[in-house]
């Protein structure tokens, strides 16, 4: 029980920098464009693109340990039913 609870609190991770970058993007987007400081909209473009990167290199991360734990929690209970039928 514990471990499911693990994998989806890993999937909702990854949801803390996409809304960051979510925030940052059309900020920085409205800075540039609007107040006429297009240094200040630049940076938080930049700093918006990097936490999207963050968002999807988590999010990568995760559903490949997931597929990973999944495949080996396969593989475990397919070896224990083999070793109870044969004895």
């Amino acid at each position: 029980m514990a471990g499911r609870f693990l994998s989806v609190r890993a999937m909702l991770v990854p949801g803390v920098p996409a809304a960051l970058a979510v925030m940052l993007l059309p900020l920085g987007v409205g800075m540039s464009c609007f107040d006429g400081r297009p240094y200040v909209g630049g940076g938080l473009i930049t700093a918006g693109l990097i936490a999207g990167a963050a968002a999807v290199g988590a999010a990568v991360g995760d559903v490949a340990w997931c597929l990973m734990t999944a495949a080996r929690e396969r593989s475990g209970a397919q070896e224990g039913s083999v070793g109870d039928g044969s004895g």
